[in-house]
């Protein structure tokens, strides 16, 4: 489903909520989003909203802490680690209950371009092991259970993408 601005303006909010619901998602991952989930897709899916955050939580978040604007920011304040942050949507910008996080050395050499990919790519291989966590229940979300698989293969899973 595509649900932009443009094709449901003044309900995308409505939008994204019934797509989810429709797909009949248990877990919904935003990484890359870079949009605010509105109140009524936060409301039909408690402590069931990820974010990644491609910055350490503590510093650079909030409404204008998104993508290029972080890594650059990370730089030009002189840090020595950067990384990212997974945490529970609420409706506050990135204010959610931290779930897990991972930090990396921001080199000399790195610019706002190398920092990201850098980011990047440990945020799929921290995506890869909370979903391992929570599907073993070694982490657990508030006030959700997902059932214990015996076996999981993830190749065999189905995962659905929601292009918004």
């Amino acid at each position: 489903a595509h649900i932009s601005n443009v094709t449901h303006p003044n309900t995308t909010d409505e939008a994204i909520r019934d797509a989810l619901l429709t797909s009949k998602a248990d877990l919904v991952i935003c990484s890359g989003w870079n949009k605010i989930i509105g109140n009524k897709t936060l409301e039909a899916f408690p402590n069931r909203i990820i974010n990644i955050h491609p910055a350490i939580h503590e510093e650079f978040m909030g409404d204008n802490w998104m993508d290029l604007a972080v890594h650059e920011a990370v730089i030009k304040a002189g840090k020595k680690l950067s990384g990212y942050t997974m945490h529970l949507m609420t409706p506050v910008v990135d204010e959610g209950q931290v779930i897990t996080t991972g930090t990396l050395r921001v080199e000399p050499w790195d610019d706002k371009y190398s920092l990201q990919t850098k980011i990047k790519e440990a945020e799929g291989q921290g995506l890869v092991g909370l979903l391992n966590d929570l599907s073993f229940g070694t982490i657990t979300l508030p006030g959700v259970s997902f059932n214990q698989p015996q076996d999981i293969n993830f190749a065999d899973s189905q995962v659905k993408n929601l292009e918004i």
